[in-house]
């Protein structure tokens, strides 16, 4: 069994033992944002699993950050990009340093065409957080996306996500920047 096998097994379990956690609930929601986020499954059913069992995570514990994360994260990936930053400011509001928030916020704010608020925004998460990938990964991605691209500081914040152990996707996109 594959470690996001195990995770969706695991998360649908808990919410079968205790329908009542909000921990529970938002834990499955967040497995469902991980298909989408990697790209493996954006799929109309996923966004809705994945919305459905957030929303049943804030309706027990409307302070749940993880699970505000996650309706961010399904937001971006329908381009409701307003409904995102909303939700993410929301999150960082009772949370300042979730790091859901941390990540979906700038990239809501992208998505919005806001490059450099975004950008400025993960450059205080990879300061305060210096080991978060993520966070320099999308770094790195706005740096190459922006109006003028700064390749070089889109390759600082590749090599700073590799320091860690590294996702494929960020070894991937290392390699495609220096080709």
């Amino acid at each position: 069994m594959s470690v996001v096998s195990k995770a969706v097994f695991i998360s649908r379990r808990d919410t079968d033992r205790d329908p009542q956690s909000a921990r529970a609930w938002s834990a499955r929601a967040f497995v469902q944002s991980v298909f989408i986020i990697r790209g493996w499954d954006s799929s109309e059913k996923r966004r809705q699993d994945a919305q459905a069992f957030a929303r049943r995570a804030l309706s027990i514990d409307p302070k749940d950050t993880r699970a505000m994360s996650v309706l961010a994260t399904v937001f971006i990936s329908q381009a409701a990009f307003e409904q995102a930053v909303s939700m993410a400011r929301q999150a960082l509001e009772v949370r300042p340093d979730d790091p859901g928030a941390l990540r979906t916020l700038p990239l809501a704010l992208s998505g919005q065409g806001k490059t450099e608020e975004a950008i400025v925004l993960l450059q205080e998460t990879v300061k305060r957080f210096p080991k978060a990938n993520g966070a320099h990964y999308h770094l790195a991605l706005l740096h190459t996306n922006k109006a003028t691209p700064d390749f070089e500081a889109a390759l600082k914040s590749f090599e700073a996500a590799i320091t860690e152990e590294p996702p494929a996707n960020i070894l991937l996109h290392r390699a495609a920047l220096l080709a």
